[in-house]
C-alpha cells in the first residue's frame, strides 16, 4: 500500500514519536453518514376532556367540570342548529363557520391521463361542506 506524501509525513511523524496510527486516522472519512437532527416531540391536539378541564381550571372555583361540559355541549348544539338554519355561525374571537354548497355534476366523457384511454367520469350528487375562516383576534394571537 502506498501512502500519499501528506499521509506519509503524518505517518512518519507518528512513528518518530513512537505512536502507531491506524489507517482510519490518516485519511478523511468523506462518506460519513450524516446524523439526522433529533425530532421534536409531536404535540398532541387537545381532547374534549382536556379542554373542559382547562376551562374549569381557568375559571377557578366558579364552575365545575360538569357545568363546563354542559356549556360546551350547548354551544356545539347551537352551532349545528345555526349552520343548518342560516348557513353561518360565528364563534366570537375564534372563527366564522360557513356552509358552502357544491352543485351536482353530470357524468362526462374524458381521457385518463395515465393510460390515455377514453373513460366516463361518474356523476356526483350535490353536497354541502363547512368552511371555517379565522377571525382577526385569533390571527393576532397566533402570530
Amino acid at each position: 500500500m502506498r501512502l500519499s506524501r501528506a499521509a506519509g509525513t503524518v505517518y512518519g511523524l507518528a512513528v518518530a514519536c513512537g505512536e502507531v496510527l491506524r489507517a482510519a486516522d490518516t485519511r478523511h472519512d468523506m462518506a460519513t453518514k450524516k446524523t439526522a437532527a433529533p425530532k421534536k416531540a409531536a404535540t398532541k391536539a387537545m381532547t374534549k376532556g382536556n379542554l373542559i378541564l382547562a376551562i374549569a381550571d381557568a375559571v377557578g372555583e366558579g364552575l365545575t367540570k360538569k357545568q363546563v361540559r354542559s356549556v360546551l355541549e350547548s354551544l356545539i348544539t347551537i352551532g349545528h342548529a345555526e349552520l343548518k338554519k342560516a348557513g353561518l355561525f360565528t364563534l366570537p374571537g375564534f372563527a366564522k363557520f360557513r356552509v358552502t354548497k357544491k352543485p351536482a355534476t353530470k357524468a362526462r366523457q374524458g381521457v385518463n391521463p395515465f393510460t390515455k384511454q377514453p373513460q366516463t367520469f361518474a356523476a356526483k350528487p350535490a353536497s354541502k361542506s363547512v368552511r371555517a375562516r379565522p377571525i382577526k383576534a385569533i390571527k393576532t394571537a397566533v402570530a
